[in-house]
């Protein structure tokens, strides 16, 4: 990983900077200026950074969210300024706790939720591992799907592992999801983490998809 990244994203609803300032730390934080609330960077990414402007009021924050300097402190030619009780330490975006976890930044605003190995459970945290655990994770891109609907409504979508087969063209079509395979769906127990698990079919050739509404056998990838 390189220092002196970041990426500006959503964490629920709020804008939040998501900075690496050393090889090793990682800071979460609201991109959202203390002032007025203006976005403290317009941009999507960036790297060779060492502090942030916001464009209302140029207040400057560091990598960590720290506000580093206001512009006019101490007035012009010595008057007006913010008063002498003004201390920068007190004044900033609302910051997250974060870990990183197999390359993963996770973060919350909240002081109670359990640390990220007890959050995600014993089930789900060796599978997560065994697919990214020692490797070097790339994003080759970026996605964004507005879902105008109740949060609970996706989590339970993808907890629902029986409708890909019956719903989803590609998954039937180019046999991704096996009617003949074993597997199941582990869920933690805090409910909050869930990941499927598969087992290879035996049968060379699955039969099961036969008369399936999603098969196309017509449909083919161009490449």
């Amino acid at each position: 990983p390189l220092a002196s990244v970041w990426l500006a994203t959503v964490g629920d609803t709020l804008p939040v900077f998501v900075a690496r300032e050393t090889y090793s730390t990682v800071a979460v934080f609201q991109n959202r200026c203390d002032h007025r609330g203006a976005r403290i960077c317009l941009d999507d990414a960036g790297r060779g950074s060492n502090d942030f402007h916001c464009v209302y009021h140029a207040l400057r924050y560091d990598l960590r969210g720290n506000l580093a300097s206001v512009a006019f402190r101490h007035g012009v030619n010595g008057k007006g300024g913010m008063d002498a009780s003004f201390r920068m330490e007190d004044h900033g975006p609302r910051k997250l706790r974060t870990a990183t976890l197999f390359g993963l930044v996770f973060g919350t605003f909240s002081a109670d939720t359990p640390d990220i190995e007890t959050y995600i459970g014993p089930g789900v945290l060796p599978r997560m591992e065994r697919v990214i655990g020692g490797r070097q994770l790339e994003i080759i891109g970026r996605f964004v799907q507005v879902l105008p609907n109740n949060w609970k409504m996706y989590a339970e979508n993808v907890r629902d592992s029986y409708h890909a087969s019956l719903l989803h063209l590609f998954f039937a079509t180019f046999k991704i999801n096996r009617l003949s395979q074993g597997g199941g769906l582990i869920v933690s127990s805090n409910g909050g983490n869930s990941v499927s698990s598969t087992i290879a079919p035996t049968e060379t050739t699955d039969k099961a998809y036969a008369g399936i509404r999603s098969v196309d056998d017509g449909f083919h990838l161009e490449d």
